[in-house]
């Protein structure tokens, strides 16, 4: 019996630990075509430190009710439902913030500050960054998914965790931010 407690309050943790990534995947995504609406602006405001505290605690939250509310009340096929849609659209977004950032700096090159255009193109180089880490976060969580559904055995949910702990390390060796190679011919390549 503690047995399956313990490994329903673990589900629990593994959706909303999810769900919190990906919705903040969403925010960063969000954020990136803010930052290149008005770049001038951004730029001398910064970002304000209390609105991000409250957006991380209510986010917390929320992640913490869809996984109880998936696991807990026995809603799972609803918190994939949610999982998912938070994931492609999370790739929507980001698809969009680079069409709309790439734009944006080709439209203003000759037009504006050298500080919004810096801006634009920081916003750009962060969504283009970012596509392969929210495609592979995809793949794997869709993945983990369904294994799950698969088989209801404890081999497949005792190895939940890992699926979450190989796509958090994997994850940062597949972004080019994290990358050493910082020579002109390897940023042009990238670029391209």
């Amino acid at each position: 019996m503690f047995e399956l407690v313990a490994r329903n309050i673990a589900c629990q943790t593994i959706v909303a630990l999810s769900f919190f990534c990906s919705t903040l995947e969403v925010i960063l995504a969000l954020e990136r075509i803010l930052s290149s609406i008005e770049p001038h602006i951004y730029h001398l405001r910064g970002s304000s430190p209390f609105s991000l505290i409250i957006l991380t605690v209510n986010v917390s939250l929320l992640s913490a009710y869809v996984g109880y509310s998936s696991h807990g009340l026995c809603y799972i096929k609803l918190g994939g439902v949610i999982l998912s849609v938070v994931d492609f659209s999370t790739i929507l977004i980001n698809l969009f913030a680079v069409r709309f950032c790439k734009g944006r700096y080709e439209k203003m090159f000759d037009k504006a500050t050298l500080n919004a255009r810096y801006q634009v193109k920081e916003a750009y180089e962060m969504a283009l960054a970012m596509r392969p880490v929210y495609f592979y976060s995809l793949v794997v969580r869709v993945r983990m998914r369904n294994d799950r559904g698969k088989s209801s055995s404890i081999v497949h949910r005792r190895h939940a965790c890992s699926w979450e702990l190989s796509m958090l390390f994997s994850s940062t060796l597949i972004c080019p931010l994290t990358r050493t190679d910082t020579s002109k011919e390897s940023i042009y390549r990238q670029s391209r």
